[in-house]
């Protein structure tokens, strides 16, 4: 899907482009996507170092809801 806007493949509604937002600490992030298995630090945080993280855009049906996320870099 590109950034224009496109039928949506449940219902063939017009789908819009928009992010699903991330909140931490009192900042929102765009959400990623991370390369690999999830392995956790000795705090119970996620590792993030030296993996790829990709932005996820995310498309939303304005008929039905449908959501529909892509990770491209």
């Amino acid at each position: 899907m590109d950034q224009r806007t496109s039928a949506c493949p449940k219902c063939r509604g017009s789908m819009q482009l928009g992010v699903i937002a991330d909140t931490s600490y009192g900042t929102i992030h765009v959400s990623t996507w991370q390369e690999g298995p999830p392995e956790m630090n000795f705090l119970g945080s996620l590792k993030v170092r030296g993996k790829l993280r990709i932005g996820i855009t995310t498309y939303r049906c304005t008929s039905c809801g449908y959501l529909e996320s892509y990770a491209k870099p």
